[in-house]
């Protein structure tokens, strides 16, 4: 019987800023692997969970933000961080 355990995550890239002054919302890592290299905030997709609301959630999660505008484009990467 093959048994998968497939975990889904969701990552949020930020900009803020106008015109030329932008800038990108990272993250530092806490854990390994790369602990201490800097990422984009994200994590695991919790189940029944949409992948846009996972996303927001990690978002401010990692940086105490209560909430944002924003913008969603879908992209699926197979890999890992």
């Amino acid at each position: 019987m093959l048994i998968q355990n497939i975990k889904l995550a969701a990552d949020a890239i930020v900009f803020a800023g106008r015109g030329d002054d932008m800038q990108l919302l990272l993250i530092k890592r806490k854990n390994p692997p790369y602990q201490g290299m800097w990422a984009i905030p994200g994590g695991f997709v919790e189940d029944d969970e949409e992948l846009e609301t996972a996303a927001i959630r990690e978002c401010g999660r990692r940086n105490g933000a209560k909430g944002c505008g924003y913008e969603t484009t879908a992209h699926l990467w197979q890999g890992r961080s």
